[in-house]
């Protein structure tokens, strides 16, 4: 079974082929040398879920996804995304 952030990793690389190529990374990207648009996510949350016998082998996680781009096409850019 993948966990949530390989599972949301390959369907942000999977989908965005042609727009960000493999320009998806965990986290906050700083670099001022990073080819833009690319694709940022961070975890903010999640839990498992719970029954009144304890764990039910369910989990939810929620993520933060921001496309970054700039220049003079950075809104088609993220359009594009």
């Amino acid at each position: 079974m993948a966990y949530a952030e390989e599972a949301l990793f390959s369907r942000l690389t999977t989908g965005t082929t042609g727009a960000v190529g493999t320009r998806v990374y965990p986290g906050v990207i700083a670099d001022s040398t990073t080819i833009t648009p690319y694709i940022c996510y961070t975890r903010i949350g999640g839990e498992h879920e719970k029954s009144m016998q304890g764990l039910v082998g369910i989990a939810q996680a929620e993520f933060e996804v921001k496309i970054v781009s700039a220049g003079t096409s950075a809104y088609s850019d993220i359009k594009q995304v």
